[in-house]
């Protein structure tokens, strides 16, 4: 079961199904009082934490408020996935900080399949000094498209605009396929942590706005 689980999950961070074509020009959450004060720190990569179905990254500078009826992967899960098995707490920290490639959650909605996904690359010196994160959000659309193309979807079709999520204007890529008789929709948009670029994918299978769940720390 771990085994699937852990197999599941890496299609998911990996092909991330896509669909319709929609975008979201303005998307703003209202703050909550079961919100938990945290100061963002880009320092040190972090899985981040569930709490009465709102997650709190403080490596991300993100939170999100999920409404009943999503799951989340498990921190032992994730850790699994990225293939981390020590079990003292500052040794896991350290393989942690030490990934250059970080699955940092994945949360489902049980009845939809809707869906969102985080993972981070880390960054040498000479790639953090050239970033151009307009290019690279372009070439992870380009790489999105080709990837359903080649599974078989159809009607695929990408396009980089920019939304307003939690009243910071972001640029995002919106891909949208027709894949085994189901439109979906993938909207992705990166942000920068550190040494670590987060990709920030959420797929939709329905006309929920899901970015809406999002905020900034």
């Amino acid at each position: 079961m771990k085994k699937f689980l852990a197999l599941f999950l890496v299609i998911c961070f990996a092909l991330s199904l896509s669909g319709c074509s929609k975008n979201t020009d303005s998307t703003e959450s209202e703050p909550t009082e079961s919100r938990p004060t945290v100061a963002v720190d880009n320092s040190r990569p972090s899985f981040g934490t569930y709490k009465d179905q709102n997650y709190v990254n403080p490596f991300l500078g993100i939170g999100i408020d999920f409404p009943d009826g999503w799951v989340f992967v498990t921190e032992s899960e994730l850790l699994s996935l990225n293939e981390i098995t020590e079990t003292d707490e500052q040794k896991k920290a350290e393989a942690i900080a030490k990934a250059e490639t970080l699955y940092l959650t994945f949360a489902q909605e049980a009845e939809t399949y809707n869906s969102i996904k985080i993972s981070a690359q880390k960054l040498g010196s000479e790639q953090t000094a050239r970033l151009d994160m307009a290019a690279k959000l372009k070439e992870l659309g380009d790489s999105t498209r080709e990837t359903l193309e080649k599974m078989g979807a159809t009607n695929v079709k990408n396009e980089i605009s920019t939304a307003v999520i939690y009243g910071r204007e972001l640029l995002i890529s919106t891909t949208s396929s027709n894949f085994i008789g189901r439109n979906s929709i993938q909207t992705d948009f990166l942000l920068r942590c550190g040494d670590y670029v987060a990709t920030v994918s959420v797929t939709t299978y329905t006309k929920t706005d899901i970015l809406s769940y999002f905020y900034f720390l």
